[in-house]
């Protein structure tokens, strides 16, 4: 599997590679190891899979990282942390985050996720409708 790496203002978008997308629309299945990736330079962003109206994606946070305060105009992002703790920032309201707990963003609410944590954190993303569109 070949993946691109794309940086924007500390932020690392990770796409499949067409061979990977191919395999997985044809049934055949990953594990969140095998997608998972790191870098010290800033959060990694991976896009999994997208429909037509659906994007389904994962973030990845070294120690000390931020997914820094946004908005969805036009989207809701759902947010499941896998491993790690952290906090989240939804509007002017701060909660300690931790493996096990769900988020919901609304759309066109400001939100934020640091890792508070001494391990990574991994968070599985669903945004929907698509497209996307984010603004700092």
């Amino acid at each position: 599997m070949t993946d691109s790496l794309r940086a924007n203002d500390g932020v690392f978008n990770l796409e499949f590679s067409p061979e990977f997308v191919q395999q997985f629309s044809q049934g055949r299945l990953t594990t969140l190891e095998q997608v998972a990736q790191f870098n010290p330079e800033g959060y990694v962003k991976r896009s999994i899979f997208k429909t037509d109206s659906l994007h389904f994606g994962l973030y990845c946070l070294e120690p000390g990282q931020i997914n820094a305060r946004h908005k969805h105009p036009q989207n809701d992002e759902i947010c499941y942390v896998v491993q790690g703790t952290g906090e989240i920032v939804i509007g002017n309201e701060i909660a300690a985050v931790e493996a096990g707990v769900f988020i919901h963003a609304h759309q066109s609410v400001e939100h934020e996720i640091r890792n508070t944590g001494t391990e990574r954190m991994l968070i599985i993303v669903v945004q929907s409708p698509l497209p996307l569109k984010t603004e700092r």
